[in-house]
């Protein structure tokens, strides 16, 4: 196996189909080469610099995305593009936590930490830290926390 060597650099066009945009680009590609549809990278290089208009759809697409996302993050990026604000529910939506970051999907959750769709551990305590400030505002709770409490609030 070996590299070639380009004088132009090409890194920066995106011929891929990961996303729908990218589809409508290779639609517009094939479509231009109608009916042949036996044509080299060079022809189609040759189109993207004389028609870049063509593959204008995919341009804002982020190179390698996919490799540094797990597989809750794809998911989640995915339901975004089929239901408005990725689900039904305002309080369950990822983003309103850690964007890019919070697990969107569980594949368990046991206690205070829940695993990734890639079964990595992220403890959460969010729901709990707000509880505990309306617990902390409220006189009747106030003088309840001053008393021996038996239950723990955060288990592993």
């Amino acid at each position: 196996m070996g590299a070639e060597q380009n004088e132009q650099d090409l890194s920066g066009w995106r011929w891929t189909v990961d996303e729908p945009a990218d589809l409508e680009v290779i639609r517009r590609v094939f479509a231009h080469f109608a009916p042949d549809i036996h044509f080299s990278w060079q022809q189609v290089k040759a189109l993207q610099e004389n028609s870049p208009a063509l593959f204008t759809d995919n341009q804002t697409l982020i190179r390698n995305e996919g490799a540094t996302m797990g597989t809750g993050q794809k998911l989640w990026k995915r339901a975004k593009q089929v239901i408005p604000g990725g689900n039904m529910l305002l309080s369950k939506r990822a983003e309103m936590f850690l964007p890019e970051q919070w697990p969107a999907y569980f594949s368990k959750a046991k206690g205070c930490t829940v695993w990734d769709m890639d079964a990595r551990p992220t403890l959460t305590c969010a729901s709990w830290a707000w509880h505990q400030y309306s617990w902390l505002r409220s006189s009747e709770v106030e003088r309840r926390r001053r008393a021996p409490s038996t239950t723990a609030i955060c288990r592993r």
